[in-house]
């Protein structure tokens, strides 16, 4: 963990809440005996608004950006900065996983038809007794001009407003396989992910919600 430990300190200045991550273990004896053992995995690390993330593991990297919200430029060149680092003390030899996922929160008028603000969601055929109270959704689309698979999930969530009903868009954009190397091509690739997220979140909603959002 040495070179993990590096890597904390080099960015303790700007993320200095930081927790340790640990992987724990089960084995079983042929008695039925068992024994946890707890090995330390990594660390997961925020900055002082606690509004930036970064998690690095001996299995993977990941960097989230939480409300509130900057431009795709400002969170890409501070991801790639962290990357960079860790892919210089860490060296990881492959990359098995790429991602960006986009997870929205809308609020919408109490009793809104979804059809008004949504190009994907359930639809009732027959009449319903009793009203609907909450859904889930996915739906999982192939982006072969990317290689890549793109996951969206849409759901209700709990919201405190009365008035008003929350609905989760979560665009999960991923490819797994045929990766470039971590110091090559990475960066043109998420780029190019990013631009197919846009894509995909506009196909999602109507003009309704882009003039509430806008």
């Amino acid at each position: 963990m040495e070179n993990f430990d590096n890597f904390r300190l080099r960015i303790q200045p700007d993320y200095p809440n930081i927790l340790q991550q640990m992987a724990v273990s089960m084995q079983i004896d042929k008695q039925g005996a068992g024994r946890a053992q707890a090995m330390p995995a990594g660390y997961i690390a925020r900055n002082q608004q606690n509004n930036q993330v970064v998690q690095f593991r001996s299995d993977g990297f990941s960097f989230s950006r939480l409300s509130p919200y900057e431009r795709w430029e400002s969170f890409r060149d501070e991801g790639k900065s962290l990357w960079e680092l860790y892919n210089q003390l860490i060296k990881p030899q492959a990359i098995g996983r790429a991602a960006i996922r986009y997870i929205n929160r809308l609020e919408l008028p109490h009793n809104s038809e979804l059809k008004d603000y949504f190009n994907i969601f359930p639809e009732l055929r027959t009449p319903m007794p009793v009203g609907l109270e909450g859904f889930f959704v996915r739906v999982q689309l192939a982006q072969p001009e990317i290689e890549c698979v793109a996951l969206i999930n849409q759901s209700t969530i709990s919201t405190n407003k009365s008035s008003s009903v929350a609905i989760l868009l979560d665009l999960d954009l991923f490819r797994i396989g045929n990766l470039p190397k971590p110091d090559q091509g990475l960066w043109e690739l998420l780029e190019a992910m990013h631009s197919k997220q846009n894509e995909l979140f506009e196909s999602c909603i109507t003009n309704e919600l882009r003039k509430m959002i806008a």
